[in-house]
């Protein structure tokens, strides 16, 4: 026989007669009226227990516990574990004296405590905390004075959480200490990012801890030194060229730091390989090593800002730079339209009050340039091609020209927009392609401006098809001019 069962029945064994007398269960409720109603738990081991409540029947004068896990009320403590037992939930022997407990924790007070003068426990954890003694001293600690002055704490379903606040008054740090019994485990987040376990004191995992490893861990956490970005202070101006992030020179422009807390004081970059607390006690700055690197980036934007030289990536340029050059852009384009639109009209008015009529010296002009160019005096090779063909017809002679094609299409561009008057006057001028030249290129040359072959196809296809005819000629091309 173990040494463990061997200890169950010598407890068991010293209220045998006074169980025969009054089963424990209904003595409690007997010496503590107050308890109907309230919670138990039951702890199969140190780190696992099961729920009961207890409550009073009036009309049968008897107590009753109420089993949570599986929905089921047993008249005896024995009952309810053996019940539990059945269900596979635990194994061995237990002690209702020594494993019930009136809080989920097994170092406070037992069943056995009320019951008898000398109570025996199984579990030996008088040097680990629980939950109720976290709480009990943060409350004495978070007290002005204390030296966890100005922690909030809450209670949760699990355990405890408790938040630190900065000097503005914003949440910064937080921790969640979970409880399994005396078994606790804990969380810590910066912002809202969660620490790793390298950059923390103790491990994380669910264990056996003392009330002063608890304390030292919360005063780790009160005290850390948190990283707040490369603050925009002074660089107001690449906020306003870069935006909400800054982007790298590679090819896909890939972001390495995003604005955070924008339009507040507290305004600041922040490099998307942050460590969010600060490891090195002797550096008087508020960055992380990462943060620190964002200084001399932003100071490069800031010096080519004031050059002159914005080397925006659009793609990744702030909103309201996009919109001030979309505007400019606008505002050009408008005012080049109504340039274009008086030329024309003074033109226009020209021509039709000179009445064809040109001047002397605009003669003059055109030969002088024609024969500049058959000397090879002006290079033409950087003009546009149109006025390359243009100069090239000037020079030739006047009989059996041929023209390139592209040249005969911007031709018959010129004279549908400026009608036949202005098109005979430009033609005193220099040397263009007659009216005749342009229809036959239409009508029987390669289609690319006005009727088109397969339009005409489709046209004459239809008319034989619904029998149209006789409504005069269809000869559509010979009508275009």
């Amino acid at each position: 026989m173990s040494k463990r069962k061997q200890s169950f029945e010598n407890i068991n064994s010293k209220f045998t007669k006074q169980q025969k007398k009054v089963e424990s269960l209904q003595e409690l409720l007997h010496i503590r009226p107050d308890l109907k109603g309230k919670k138990v738990y039951f702890f199969p081991r140190l780190n696992k227990y099961f729920e009961g409540v207890l409550f009073y029947d009036a009309k049968e004068k008897k107590a009753y516990v109420y089993s949570v896990i599986n929905d089921y009320k047993y008249e005896t403590f024995s009952q309810w574990m053996v019940g539990l037992k059945n269900r596979g939930l635990y194994k061995g022997y237990r002690s209702a004296l020594a494993t019930i407990f009136l809080e989920p924790n097994p170092s406070g007070p037992s069943i056995g405590s009320i019951l008898r003068s000398k109570s025996n426990s199984y579990w030996k954890v008088s040097t680990y905390a629980n939950i109720q003694d976290i709480l009990s001293l943060i409350k004495r600690e978070s007290l002005t004075g204390g030296k966890f002055m100005g922690t909030v704490i809450r209670e949760i379903s699990e355990g405890l959480e408790l938040h630190f606040f900065n000097n503005k008054k914003k949440l910064e740090k937080k921790i969640l200490i979970f409880a399994q019994g005396i078994f606790l485990s804990y969380k810590v987040w910066v912002f809202d990012q969660a620490l790793k376990e390298v950059d923390l004191p103790f491990p994380v995992k669910a264990m056996k801890r003392t009330l002063d490893e608890i304390s030292n861990l919360i005063q780790y956490v009160f005290s850390l030194k948190v990283c707040c970005g490369q603050s925009t202070v002074g660089f107001e101006n690449v906020v306003q060229i870069r935006g909400d992030q800054l982007v790298s020179n590679d090819k896909e422009h890939t972001p390495f730091a995003f604005l955070e807390n924008k339009n507040q004081p507290d305004e600041a970059y922040r490099h998307i390989h942050c460590k969010f607390i600060i490891n090195d006690e002797n550096t008087c700055d508020n960055k992380c090593e990462n943060c620190q690197k964002l200084y001399k980036t932003m100071q490069q934007i800031y010096r080519r800002s004031l050059a002159g030289v914005n080397s925006v990536k659009i793609a990744h340029a702030s909103k309201e730079i996009l919109i001030e050059k979309i505007e400019h852009q606008k505002k050009l384009i408008k005012t080049q339209y109504v340039t274009l639109a008086n030329i024309r009209d003074c033109l226009q008015k020209k021509i039709e009050n000179e009445g064809g009529e040109i001047s002397d010296n605009m003669s003059k002009i055109t030969h002088t340039v024609i024969e500049n160019v058959i000397n090879k005096n002006i290079d033409i090779s950087s003009l546009h091609p149109i006025f390359q063909e243009l100069i090239r017809i000037q020079s030739e002679k006047p009989n059996g020209t041929r023209y390139h094609p592209m040249f005969l299409r911007w031709a018959i561009s010129v004279y549908s927009k400026s009608g036949k008057a202005a098109y005979n006057v430009m033609k005193t001028i220099m040397r263009l392609p007659s009216i005749s030249t342009l229809k036959n290129y239409i009508n029987e040359g390669e289609q690319f401006s006005g009727w088109q072959d397969k339009t005409a196809f489709q046209i004459l296809e239809s008319l034989t098809t619904n029998n149209i005819w006789g409504y005069g000629r269809a000869g559509f091309f010979s009508q275009f001019f």
